[in-house]
């Protein structure tokens, strides 16, 4: 008991510094978790750009392991939230305007399993964003502004069982991005303007992958067909659930109730691809 008033001691103090350096009144609620870990979330947080999640006056709060920030708004994700909490387990930070990140952002976060970053501004992952978070097993990134991402970005990360990036604006998903992730079983890359997907070699590096969503893309109605054939005999889930729609500039067809293009249609979008990346 004394440990959780020293606690709530520590964390209104943190909520008055707040309060003092941006001049609004975020609101905050704890409630145990597990034994003696701490769930918290966070609202009205309404950060001024580039400054710190967290100011250096509060001590470490060790004993949160669950935070949730909601209704607020920051720009940019920092070195503050793991410096702060370093015990976090989930980090979940939806709808909240970030349109950057640092590099080392989760660097001190050694114990994070969950990170859910869902429907902000990110163009772009440092690819040694996850360098340090071996326990990472969930990760959601959709409804962002991603077009591409780091070879190395998730190297490092071998308890890693679901990754989402729907959404998004990537035009390429190598298999080998997810060459150290021996666990991998779900993966959902729908709603982006991915062109093809090497599923064969995908689930040759990933032989634990059971379900994959890659539906709403620009993959040709041929591949698609290719890509069920192969599911179906390696027990692939090919999932056609997805929320969203995008705008195309040309006639979208459907095949076994995915979205696909005819041949001709993936030749002239391909074509045009590569002409917009060489110039």
């Amino acid at each position: 008991m004394s440990h959780l008033i020293s606690f709530l001691i520590k964390f209104s103090f943190f909520v008055i510094q707040i309060h003092n350096s941006i001049q609004f009144s975020p609101e905050f609620q704890c409630y145990l978790h597990i034994e003696s870990e701490l769930s918290c979330q966070i609202r009205n947080l309404q950060l001024p750009r580039d400054e710190d999640f967290l100011h250096t006056e509060i001590e470490n709060v060790v004993n949160i392991t669950q935070l949730t920030v909601l209704e607020s708004k920051i720009p940019v994700l920092n070195v503050s939230v793991c410096h702060f909490f370093p015990s976090l387990k989930r980090f979940d930070a939806q709808g909240l305007g970030i349109h950057k990140i640092q590099e080392n952002t989760f660097e001190k976060c050694t114990k994070l399993e969950v990170v859910d970053l869902t429907d902000n501004k990110i163009n772009v992952l440092p690819k040694s964003l996850f360098q340090n978070n071996l326990h990472l097993m969930s990760i959601k990134l959709d409804t962002n502004r991603l077009k591409k991402l780091d070879d190395e970005i998730f190297i490092n990360l071998p308890e890693l069982q679901f990754l989402s990036i729907a959404d998004n604006n990537l035009t390429e998903f190598s298999p080998f991005l997810l060459k150290g992730n021996q666990k991998l079983s779900f993966i959902y890359i729908f709603l982006n303007n991915l062109s093809d997907l090497d599923l064969e070699k995908l689930h040759e590096v990933n032989p634990n992958l059971r379900s994959i969503n890659m539906n709403l893309n620009e993959i040709s109605c041929s591949r698609i067909s290719e890509m069920i054939v192969f599911a179906e005999e390696n027990w692939i889930a090919l999932s056609r659930h997805s929320f969203g729609t995008r705008t195309r500039f040309y006639e979208v067809k459907e095949y076994e109730r995915f979205s696909c293009l005819d041949d001709v249609t993936w030749a002239a979008n391909h074509y045009r691809k590569q002409i917009e990346e060489n110039y």
